[in-house]
């Protein structure tokens, strides 16, 4: 989808959604926090954004649905979790449920789920058991195949999104008696044609996102079809990681949506508390530690929009990008929202004020760091990445030519099917690769700083590899995973502003918010950097309340919305 009908879409939703701050709308803030104090889920909204047509953009278009590109569904999904994540996250679970059938499923699995879809239905992915975590491959819920009758399933599956109120469910079950890499395998569970053998768990209460249905079920000699099985007999972990990254890519929306509105709320708090006879937007504490969070969401926007393009440009590279973005973009938007937290004060933990929502948003925005894999286990995944990675870049690695297309947003990407993921990276990755041979001259000073982090990262991670010290189990290791991840966005944000100048908001087409992001990301890789000018906060401040006046969504991309 072009970038324009893009717009005009996402701001035709902000409509019919409404602004949070009316009473009457169909999201509103007072009504969120009505529901959340109650542990309800938002039913009638999520009943009335289905009407509006959300479920056709879960649905791949060569399967008669809306989705095209991946970008799509992040924007409209920003949209709802600016507002409420427990709202969004459970409009999501659809789109996540159905991934290993878009990715592995056969042709008329796909033709029957989008069917499913189309009739509002919202299914769960049910993969963690009680005893095992994100250890998938020591699960214990068995599907064995009996001859004439189908699949048996026994067990029990705990934590899981809409385990009782799905009425449909993806399954991860063991189907070798020792399990193994090749030992499970997917099905799909419509609990509508089961009569017996299901039982729910209570709903476990929550810290955030306090109405959603995360619950869990056991299965007792449930029988299902041999068509329930989803893709081939024991690829059922292969499907799983791979429906895994795009999922990491997606559910990046939450954190910046409910970051987006945590500073908006916490800038509207600033311009009108008084303190010492002005407003504490005034005071330079004040002031400069929101032009930070600004530049910070900036940077995150970046950074999830390239991953996202990637999904269906470059989806070999998934299995590690997507983990760089699902490891940091969380971290970025917890950041943010700690940080305004200090500045909203004792109105930050109250649940009564005209400024509650932020508490609610502060508790729900912490469990999107948790969902499809924690951060320790996409540090995990990335620190494995890191010596071949720069194996393959001190190699004389040209420069890649799809870097425009992955960059360019006026270049369209392939539409979203599923297809060409890899469960393991073996390619060099062209973003980190490639920035050795960017030149601007109007970010010279940034990008030569930036190359000079860079090598500084891939001869450290050499040292240690020679001297036999690498481990990528190591907590020394999870930090250098940690620098590559600030570097990757740097590189991100400075492609990303250099190729799309014409699609930028008019105050982001300067170069000076790219400077700022340059020198913040340098602060979170522990090097010494000189101190950030006193003149890129007053401009950054500036065009953070320019956004806020002017009703703009807090992106690189010039989007209205409804405030």
């Amino acid at each position: 989808m072009k970038i324009s009908h893009l717009k005009k879409l996402v701001e035709s939703f902000e409509a019919h959604l409404g602004s949070p701050w009316k009473e009457g709308s169909l999201m509103n803030f007072n009504h969120s926090l009505y529901l959340d104090e109650r542990e309800e889920l938002p039913q009638e909204e999520i009943s009335k954004i289905q009407k509006w047509g959300y479920m056709n953009y879960l649905i791949p278009s060569q399967l008669g649905g809306k989705l095209d590109s991946l970008l799509t569904l992040y924007f409209i999904n920003r949209a709802i979790s600016r507002r409420d994540l427990t709202t969004s996250i459970a409009l999501g679970l659809t789109f996540l449920a159905s991934l290993p059938i878009w990715i592995g499923g056969k042709k008329e699995q796909q033709i029957k789920l989008a069917a499913h879809i189309q009739a509002g239905h919202i299914g769960a992915l049910a993969l963690t058991e009680e005893n095992h975590g994100t250890d998938l491959s020591a699960n214990e819920m068995q599907a064995v195949f009996i001859e004439g009758k189908g699949w048996k399933l026994n067990g029990s599956k705990w934590c899981v999104n809409y385990a009782t109120l799905g009425t449909t469910a993806t399954i991860l079950c063991r189907t070798h008696p020792s399990g193994g890499p090749l030992g499970f395998s997917l099905f799909f569970l419509d609990k509508m044609k089961i009569q017996s053998g299901i039982t729910t768990s209570e709903k476990l209460p929550t810290h955030g996102v306090r109405g959603l249905d995360i619950s869990g079920f056991s299965l007792s000699q449930v029988t299902l079809p041999p068509e329930a099985l989803i893709g081939e007999k024991n690829k059922g972990l292969e499907i799983t990681y791979k429906t895994l990254q795009i999922s990491r890519a997606l559910c990046t929306n939450l954190s910046i949506g409910s970051a987006d509105t945590a500073l908006r709320l916490t800038l509207l708090f600033s311009l009108q508390r008084q303190l010492y006879g002005q407003p504490a937007f005034n005071i330079p504490a004040v002031k400069h530690r929101l032009a930070e969070c600004f530049t910070y969401i900036l940077i995150a926007e970046c950074t999830a929009i390239i991953g996202l393009r990637a999904g269906t440009l470059l989806p070999q590279r998934m299995s590690f990008w997507s983990s760089i973005g699902k490891f940091l973009i969380p971290k970025i938007s917890e950041k943010i929202v700690n940080e305004c937290a200090l500045v909203m004060g004792a109105r930050a933990f109250l649940r009564t004020t005209e400024w509650a929502i932020f508490q609610k948003i502060r508790r729900d925005n912490q469990i999107v760091g948790l969902f499809d894999g924690s951060s320790q286990v996409n540090l995990f995944i990335i620190a494995s990445n890191l010596l071949p990675q720069v194996k393959l870049q001190k190699e004389s690695q040209p420069l890649s030519p799809i870097l425009g297309d992955l960059f360019n947003l006026e270049k369209d990407v392939p539409a979203f099917s599923g297809q060409g993921l890899h469960i393991f990276n073996q390619g060099v990755d062209e973003i980190i690769n490639g920035f050795k041979h960017l030149e601007s001259a109007a970010i010279h000073d940034s990008i030569q700083q930036v190359q000079f982090e860079i090598t500084a990262l891939q001869d450290q991670i050499l040292r240690q590899a020679q001297h036999n010290k690498f481990d990528e189990r190591g907590l020394n290791e999870f930090r250098l995973a940690e620098n590559y991840s600030w570097l990757f966005a740097a590189c991100c944000t400075i492609y990303f502003w250099i190729y799309n100048q014409d699609l930028l908001h008019p105050e982001l087409k300067d170069s000076k918010w790219v400077t700022m992001a340059v020198q913040l990301i340098l602060s979170n890789i522990n090097r010494q950097i000189p101190s950030i000018p006193i003149a890129l906060y007053s401009h950054q401040s500036e065009c953070l309340k320019h956004f806020l006046d002017n009703k703009q969504m807090f992106s690189p991309l010039p989007i209205s919305i409804q405030d």
